[in-house]
C-alpha cells in the first residue's frame, strides 16, 4: 500500500512539472512578438488605378491617402485613395504560433486527461503531435494575404475599409491621438 501511494506521489510530482514546463514554454513563445523594440506595419501591396503596383510597409491610412515605405527603393511614397484601386495585405506566418500552442495543448491533455484505453506512450507522443500540427495549420490559413477593394465602394464601406487597414499600419490611431494631446 505505501508503495502504490509513493508511485502515485512520484506520478503525480511528474505531471504538475510537466505541466509548469508546457505553461511556461507557451507562455514564452506567445510573448516573442511581444519583445519586438518597434511596431512594423504590415506589408501590402497597393494597384492604382493607372496600373502600377506599389510595394512596401504599411505606414499610415489617413482619410484621403495611404502612407507606404518601399524598403527597396528606401523612400516612402504618398498614395492618394482617389487612385488606389486595391490594396493586397501580406500578414505575418502565425505557423510557429499555432504549432506551439498546439503541441502544449496536447501535452497538457495528454498529461491530464490520462485514460486507460490508450497506450500511454503512443497516446503522450502522437497526440501532441497531431494537435500541434493542427495548430500549424490553423496558423496557417489565419494569415493568408487579404484583399480589399476601393473601387466602387460606397463612402461608409471606404471608410470601414480604411479602419480594417489602419490596424495593420505602423502607426496606429491611438498612437497618433495620444501624440496630438
Amino acid at each position: 500500500m505505501k508503495e502504490l501511494s509513493r508511485s502515485l506521489q512520484g506520478k503525480g510530482m511528474k505531471k504538475i512539472i510537466s505541466l509548469v514546463a508546457i505553461l511556461a514554454t507557451i507562455t514564452a513563445l506567445a510573448s516573442l512578438p511581444l519583445a519586438a523594440w518597434e511596431r512594423r506595419g504590415a506589408t501590402v501591396e497597393v494597384t492604382m488605378a493607372d496600373g502600377k503596383k506599389v510595394t512596401g510597409e504599411l505606414l499610415a491610412v489617413k482619410s484621403d491617402a495611404l502612407w507606404v515605405y518601399d524598403h527597396d527603393a528606401g523612400r516612402g511614397e504618398r498614395l492618394e485613395l482617389r487612385q488606389v484601386t486595391r490594396v493586397k495585405l501580406f500578414r505575418k506566418s502565425k505557423a510557429l504560433r499555432g504549432l506551439a500552442i498546439g503541441l502544449g495543448a496536447g501535452l497538457a491533455m495528454g498529461l491530464l486527461f490520462p485514460h486507460e484505453d490508450y497506450n500511454e506512450v503512443g497516446f503522450h507522443v502522437l497526440l501532441p503531435l497531431h494537435t500541434g500540427f493542427a495548430g500549424a495549420i490553423i496558423g496557417i490559413f489565419a494569415c493568408l494575404p487579404r484583399n480589399f477593394s476601393l473601387t466602387g465602394a460606397s463612402l461608409p464601406a471606404k471608410q470601414s475599409t480604411l479602419e480594417r487597414l489602419g490596424r495593420y499600419a505602423r502607426e496606429s490611431d491611438a498612437e497618433r491621438s495620444a501624440a496630438i494631446q
